[in-house]
């Protein structure tokens, strides 16, 4: 062998023992990124859990404190059901606590409450709430003919395709009953002698400030029955009024003791700004009662469990709000009560006035997806509810109801009473053609319940900033919420963007990130189970974004 060819020899073998090298090298890494990879996922989620969701509060919500009660009075302005349920968690915190509510204890309608008649969801984390705060809740579901059932039981299409909810063995129950039905319940339970909790019918007007102009010291409630207001002492403020925001008022607004302006203290409290769009949002839903002799001719379900006594929604359909701005629902509630609902954005005079126009609407929106017809199940329900007008005399009235902005007040940006917070649609409202809105308000509740449990004592009462730590820990547990119906709802273009520079095309990315993953979620029970859990305020919106999924859904939208 030649000088030059021992050379050429050596460095052949130098370099392909360098690539042997570097392969092995990457080899043995791959596995270390893919751990390391992983731990970091998993210890982001676990923060993102706790950021994002009140998942982990249903574990100590109705629980003693271990340092006792906190002196003095909590008035919640607002008995709807946040904040029955809001009042009764603060009974475990403060000796007295009193609701302010112009409906009566009980009554059959809710004057204060549009969507009283409305179709609504109850996620898991109502029934975990309920159940650690009323020991009595699945007796008294059960005894007015709720139920309980798991999400693979139910009959969602969003998009395209039926959403294939996998069976489960866990505990993520939803709720099988309507809106009256649980309010009723929540009424009738956070009133029980017991709990001590006070109510007065009437409004809470306006608030007084203390004289270092930090706190409210009190607030003014005028009764049903009365001209003038009377001033009551507070040492805890909710602001559970709803899409009124009274809250944001009073502190703009606050009164001295005697009910004129109290101008003579300086509070720089305020003012409250806010984020807010027009949904044009609107509904036609009617309660419908199956006669009793009618019930074993209920069609067969064709998806585990076949029982209709662990059955929910039925039936609903809801294409991408860039394809139909339309939805239509058919809902299992309690005893022999089925729910049949059709909402729009921008089409309220379309709505259906009866079940056949609520068949038509229903079989047009399937066709938008590219399905011919309705399943027959769907349309042997429609025809039995049918028969229990014209064969028993049942009632069915459809009644509608215009859903107005959806918005998110922005107290963190400003100063607001050391002992005030907001809690529900005083807060935050969203889009209820989501079915978010009354659990978006247990999880201000379960937010309240932690950070007076961390921040608050006996000894020490309710320290300085206290509404501001609970506004921060609930901004991210509601905004993205608001921010992601947002994003979907301005596909449509009846949805006004009212906040400056907002507009239609913002979220573009997003709803095209969405229809990829709904396209892989009707194919693969385990993204469905994924995106479930995230509408059902079970796992954190981070759970959307796990790179799997994101590929997943990515490759869906450019192939198909």
């Amino acid at each position: 062998m030649s000088k030059i060819d021992a050379t050429r020899y050596l460095n052949m073998n130098f370099t392909n023992d360098d690539t042997l090298r570097v392969v092995f090298s990457v080899a043995a890494a791959l596995p270390v990124v893919y751990i390391g990879f992983q731990a970091f996922w998993w210890a982001l989620r676990r923060y993102m859990i706790e950021k994002t969701t009140a998942r982990n509060q249903t574990q100590t919500i109705g629980k003693p404190r271990k340092d006792g009660k906190l002196r003095g009075t909590c008035v919640v302005a607002g008995g709807s059901i946040g904040g029955l349920v809001c009042a009764r968690a603060m009974t475990f915190h403060f000796e007295k606590v009193i609701v302010v509510e112009p409906d009566e204890i009980l009554v059959d309608k809710r004057s204060r409450v549009g969507q009283w008649g409305q179709i609504h969801a109850f996620h898991n984390i109502i029934v975990k709430s309920s159940d650690a705060l009323f020991p009595d809740f699945r007796r008294d579901v059960k005894a007015i003919g709720g139920h309980f059932f798991h999400p693979h039981s139910m009959y969602w299409q969003l998009g395209k395709d039926m959403m294939p909810f996998p069976p489960s063995d866990d505990d993520c129950e939803e709720l099988g009953m309507t809106r009256m039905g649980l309010e009723t319940i929540i009424r009738q339970n956070a009133f029980k002698k017991e709990y001590g909790i006070e109510f007065v019918a009437g409004t809470v007007v306006g608030a007084t400030p203390d004289a270092k102009g930090e706190r409210f010291q009190g607030v003014h409630i005028r009764r049903n029955d009365a001209k003038t207001s009377y001033y009551q002492e507070a040492d805890f403020v909710v602001d559970c009024s709803g899409p009124v925001c009274a809250g944001a008022k009073w502190i703009q607004r606050p009164l001295s003791r005697d009910g004129t302006s109290a101008s003579e203290v300086k509070t720089k409290w305020g003012p409250v700004q806010r984020s807010q769009y027009f949904p044009d949002v609107a509904y036609s839903t009617s309660v419908i009662t199956i006669d009793e002799k009618l019930l074993k001719e209920r069609p067969s379900l064709p998806r585990n469990p076949k029982s209709w006594d662990n059955a929910g929604f039925l039936h609903l359909v809801h294409p991408s709000p860039s394809t139909d701005p339309r939805a239509s629902m058919i809902f299992n509630a309690e005893k022999n009560t089925i729910v049949f609902s059709a909402a729009c954005k921008g089409l309220a005079s379309e709505l259906p006035d009866d079940l056949e126009g609520f068949r038509n609407w229903a079989e047009s929106i399937q066709n938008t997806t590219g399905n011919r017809s309705l399943p027959p199940y769907v349309l042997d329900i429609i025809d039995i509810a049918q028969r229990s007008k014209d064969e028993f005399g049942h009632d069915i009235v459809f009644n509608k109801y215009k859903f107005t902005n959806c918005h998110l007040l922005k107290y963190t940006e400003t100063k607001v009473p050391h002992n005030f917070v907001a809690v529900g649609d005083s807060l935050v409202r969203v889009n209820p053609i989501f079915g978010m809105g009354v659990s978006k308000a247990f999880v201000d509740v379960l937010t309240l319940d932690q950070i007076l449990r961390e921040k608050a004592s006996a000894s020490r009462g309710i320290p300085d900033r206290l509404s501001k730590a609970y506004f921060a820990k609930e901004l991210p547990r509601a905004d993205w919420l608001l921010q992601m119906t947002k994003d979907l709802d301005f596909g449509c273009s009846y949805v006004k963007p009212l906040d400056p520079g907002s507009k239609l095309s913002h979220g573009a990315p997003f709803r095209w990130f969405v229809d990829g993953i709904l396209t892989v979620a009707a194919r693969n029970p385990s993204v469905a189970k994924t995106v479930g859990r995230v509408f059902f305020f079970d796992a954190p919106p981070l759970d959307l974004m796990a790179p799997s999924l994101v590929f997943k859904a990515v490759k869906a939208n450019l192939f198909g």
